[in-house]
């Protein structure tokens, strides 16, 4: 699953779970959620709101290219208000934001320079 390439700060896109090799044209994002995501945000249960812990692996072909990236994704989460489409949910807002923080890689194993971000998306179901 990918979103559409861009010629904003994720020009290649984002996708669940899928590195790509050598992003010679821009940067990109692997998105996963992490465990224990998904919990009620309502003790009761039922309201169909939920909280899913996002993290975001932002790569790119240069240290800088990939910081800048990052930032980006993370103001873009910074100003998410209101109902905004995710798939068959409804994002309300984001909370806890994280990062850009860098994840160093071995030297000499060809990996694009990556950062993280994670987010809290507050989520309602239809």
């Amino acid at each position: 699953m990918s979103a559409p390439p861009s010629t904003g700060p994720l020009p290649i896109g984002a996708f669940v779970g899928q590195t790509q090799r050598s992003p010679a044209d821009g940067a990109y994002a692997v998105l996963s959620s992490t465990p224990g995501s998904g919990r009620s945000l309502v003790a009761e249960g039922g309201s169909g709101i939920t909280v899913a812990n996002i993290v975001a692996m932002i790569y790119a072909g240069t240290p800088e290219s990939a910081e800048v990236a990052a930032q980006a994704y993370r103001d873009a989460l910074d100003g998410l208000r209101g109902q905004t489409p995710m798939g068959t949910a409804m994002c309300l807002a984001t909370d806890n934001v994280t990062g850009p923080g860098f994840v160093p890689f071995a030297p000499d194993t060809g990996e694009a320079y990556c950062f993280t971000v994670s987010a809290d998306f507050v989520l309602v179901q239809p």
